[in-house]
């Protein structure tokens, strides 16, 4: 009696676990495709409107979707939270509609395929981001006057992995290649196995440096140890116990129809094909318009400021004057105070009226100012900055960083740590 009820309690968390992971990657792969993305968006509104209620009015917190770049707000631990209510009422009702309480060999092996395609795809999609290293930019103008002490662990680690072209692009070219093995069945071990090594240094790297991407890493990694499960038995006995092992079957249940069976094959490579292409074509323009091969214009780099006023006021204390000023055309700015103290900025350069906006991270507040260029090469700085008329010449810093001027040695007879 207890072995039968343990039986069905395993048997619906199998249930769970499954119709969660299924759940959780819907409208995969419809929102990677261009045009049909945006379709997705507004098809996905009602369940936008279902946690945002479940986050107000069950848990008394706020859920709704913010375009924030953070994929750990609120809204997405309620949403997960929905998805696992409503896997627990498919693994219930399952056995009705499917006539068993077990899954089927057959159920199994095609969710395995479909998140070998969930997973290589996601890959693929952060893999060309860094082997065409986009995805931390090198340490620009903003990120070279902060210490190390001011800047967030997040920001020490994309300072870390932007300050080598070299160390991302290998780290992309594992993701690349792990999953572009997931996208066919005869490599989905062995892509499997990559990317559960790749996926772990991520999930590390995000939990350790407060990277806001937790729980999708997480559901990532989960998606790995999945794929890779039905062939642990078989990997501790041939590596741990040194025993022959009997070889799966690549296609266990193969389609019938041969149309059909095109027809998936077809799709799949357009899905990998569609990825790639896109990330090689997005990676390649941003390199060349923003990235490491862009031509810098007049207003990036780091800058002296020559005089500093604040209403008039010239006079200041060290906690409000500035000393240096570092911009980012990308869209960053840092402001450094003659206290040592620094802070990053969201910044915007209006050309046409010769005019800056200032944002402090985080938060709404706002500052703009004006800075016509001056005959002697350097440039003036001028409006409302904090709490008053802020006046300042700033002057072009030439000597480069020496974080991203140093260059690479084969030979050092003695360590250069500094």
């Amino acid at each position: 009696m207890q072995a039968s009820i343990g039986s069905r309690v395993m048997a619906l968390a199998r249930r769970c676990f499954v119709a969660y992971l299924l759940l959780s990657t819907v409208p995969f792969p419809l929102h990677l495709i261009p045009v049909v993305d945006g379709w997705m968006i507004e098809a996905r509104r009602p369940w936008l409107v279902v946690v945002e209620w479940v986050g107000r009015e069950v848990l008394g917190a706020s859920a709704v979707p913010r375009n924030s770049g953070s994929g750990d707000a609120m809204y997405y631990y309620v949403s997960a939270l929905c998805i696992a209510v409503v896997a627990v009422v498919v693994a219930l009702v399952w056995p009705r509609l499917a006539g068993t309480r077990a899954l089927s060999s057959r159920v199994l092996d095609r969710s395995r395929a479909y998140m070998c395609l969930y997973l290589g795809s996601y890959l693929l999609v952060y893999g060309w981001n860094k082997l065409i290293p986009t995805q931390m930019p090198i340490p620009g103008p903003d990120r070279v006057i902060v210490p190390y002490g001011d800047s967030s662990p997040m920001g020490l680690l994309w300072t870390f992995m932007g300050a080598s072209a070299g160390y991302q692009m290998l780290t992309g070219l594992v993701e690349v290649v792990s999953g572009s093995l997931l996208f066919w069945r005869r490599t989905w071990l062995l892509g499997g196995l990559l990317s559960l090594l790749a996926m772990s240094n991520v999930v590390a790297l995000n939990f350790c440096y407060g990277v806001p991407v937790k729980l999708f890493s997480a559901h990532l990694l989960v998606i790995a140890l999945f794929i890779v499960a039905p062939d642990l038995g078989r990997l501790v006995d041939l590596l741990w116990h040194n025993r022959p092992v009997v070889p799966r079957a690549i296609d266990p249940h193969p389609i019938a129809r041969r149309g059909w069976w095109w027809a998936a094959r077809l799709s799949k490579i357009g899905l990998y094909l569609i990825v790639s292409i896109s990330g090689i074509v997005v990676g390649g323009r941003y390199l060349m318009s923003k990235g490491r091969l862009a031509q810098p214009g007049p207003l990036h780099g780091v800058f002296r400021v020559v005089s500093f006023s604040r209403d008039g006021v010239t006079e200041l204390p060290d906690a409000v004057r500035w000393v240096r000023v570092g911009i980012n055309e990308i869209g960053i700015g840092a402001i450094q105070r003659a206290d040592g103290s620094s802070e990053r900025f969201k910044l915007k350069i209006q050309e046409d009226g010769r005019r800056m906006v200032w944002q402090r991270i985080g938060e709404d507040t706002s500052f703009s100012m004006f800075y016509p260029l001056l005959d002697s090469g350097e440039f003036r700085l001028a409006g409302s900055f904090e709490a008053g008329w802020t006046v300042a010449i700033l002057e072009r810093q030439d000597e480069p960083p020496l974080l991203t001027s140093r260059e690479f040695r084969w030979i050092q007879e003695r360590p250069f740590n500094r």
